[in-house]
């Protein structure tokens, strides 16, 4: 796989831009798969976090959507994702900010490496 084709070469990131899908499983699911490759405080970002306000594919309660796993790491210090262990991920995060654009719904993450 890719991960692991740079990973066994070294290879690591300042920066990763998730700009990939509005679907919760993908969003978090890339974090767990690409946050390995950022390096030591390096940045991975969630750019369409507001696709969790509805629509494509969140739950009636909301409990797979990637705004509800953020906003429990807010509270807790803990990664909870239904789509897998997330502890690999929150055993390396430094700080996680959410930014919304006024004006516009949109809505981005900042995860910052240790």
């Amino acid at each position: 796989t890719f991960v692991k084709e740079m990973q066994d070469k070294g290879v690591l990131f300042d920066i990763i831009i998730d700009d990939a899908s509005h679907l919760m499983f993908a969003q978090q699911l890339t974090l767990k798969q690409l946050f390995p490759l950022v390096k030591q405080g390096g940045i991975f970002v969630i750019e369409d976090v507001h696709s969790s306000l509805g629509g494509y594919d969140c739950l009636p309660d909301e409990s797979n959507t990637t705004l509800t796993m953020l906003n429990h790491y807010f509270k807790t210090k803990t990664l909870r994702s239904v789509y897998g262990d997330m502890q690999a991920v929150e055993e390396e995060v430094n700080n996680i900010e959410l930014f919304t654009v006024d004006g516009t719904g949109s809505m981005s993450c900042f995860i910052k490496k240790k």
